[in-house]
C-alpha cells in the first residue's frame, strides 16, 4: 500500500514538471502571470513564443502579415482592453496619479493605431537627431534601438529568454529577425540646451513619463552616433 501511495506521489511530481510555467501561471495558456489577457491573445503569445524559440522567422513573418505582432506600449488610465495583453506598472507615480498599465498590443504597422485602438493605446516615442534637427518618431515601451541602419531602427527584444529582433522601417513597416548584435553600445550624453523646445508638445504630466534623458545610438550606415530624445519612466 505504502509502496502504491509512493508511487501515485511520484506520478504527481513528474507530471508537475512536465508542464510549461503558463499553465499555472494564469487560467488561459500562453498569458503572463498576473496579467489581463484572453485566451486568444494567451494562443496568440504562445505562436509566436513557439516560433520565436524554433527560430522559425519565416513563419513569424507570415503570422505578422495576418494578424500582426505584438508590441510592448502603454494603456491609457482607465481604460479595459480586450485587444492587448495589461498589467498594473511598479512606477509609484502611476498607481496613484496617473494610472497608466503596461501592455502587449497586436499591431499590423509600426507606429499606426486603429482609430479603436487609439482610444486605448498611449504609444511611446523618442526624438532623433538629423542633419542638426529633431523628429518625433514611435518606438517601444522603455527600449531604444540598440543600432541604426540608414534609415531603418534595430531592436532587440525577448519572450520568456527567447531572443528576437525586430527592424522597423520610418514607414511603419517591420520585420521580425533573429536577434542583432550591438555594433557600437548606446552612451549617456548631455540633453541638447533647447530641450524644452524641442518637446514642447509633450505633455509629461499627463503621461506614463516624467523627465527626459538622452543618448548616442550608432548608424551603421553612416559609421556615427546619432543622439536621441527620450523619455523616461521607472518600468
Amino acid at each position: 500500500m505504502k509502496f502504491l501511495a509512493l508511487s501515485f506521489f511520484l506520478l504527481t511530481v513528474l507530471s508537475l514538471f512536465a508542464k510549461s510555467p503558463d499553465d499555472f501561471d494564469h487560467e488561459h495558456k500562453g498569458c503572463p502571470m498576473n496579467t489581463t489577457c484572453t485566451k486568444e491573445l494567451g494562443d496568440f503569445r504562445n505562436e509566436i513564443k513557439r516560433l520565436v524559440k524554433a527560430k522559425n522567422f519565416l513563419e513569424l513573418n507570415r503570422l505578422k502579415s495576418k494578424v500582426g505582432f505584438l508590441f510592448p506600449l502603454w494603456l491609457k488610465p482607465n481604460v479595459k482592453s480586450t485587444r492587448s495583453i495589461s498589467w498594473d506598472s511598479a512606477c509609484p507615480h502611476h498607481q496613484k496619479e496617473r494610472k497608466y498599465q503596461l501592455a502587449l498590443v497586436p499591431l499590423m504597422n509600426f507606429g499606426t493605431l486603429s482609430a479603436s485602438d487609439a482610444e486605448e493605446i498611449f504609444f511611446p516615442y523618442m526624438y532623433l537627431e538629423e542633419n542638426s534637427l529633431y523628429t518625433r518618431y514611435q518606438t517601444l515601451r522603455s527600449s531604444l534601438p540598440i543600432f541604426l541602419d540608414g534609415s531603418d531602427f534595430y531592436y532587440a527584444e525577448e519572450i520568456d529568454g527567447n531572443y528576437y529582433g525586430i527592424k522597423v522601417s520610418k514607414n511603419g513597416s517591420y520585420e521580425v529577425i533573429p536577434s542583432p548584435e550591438i555594433i557600437e553600445p548606446s552612451r549617456y550624453v548631455e540633453c541638447p540646451q533647447n530641450l524644452q523646445e524641442i518637446t514642447k508638445e509633450e505633455k509629461l504630466e499627463s503621461s506614463p513619463y516624467t523627465q527626459f534623458y538622452c543618448k548616442e545610438i550608432w548608424n551603421k550606415k553612416t559609421k556615427k552616433f546619432q543622439r536621441v530624445i527620450m523619455p523616461y519612466s521607472c518600468s
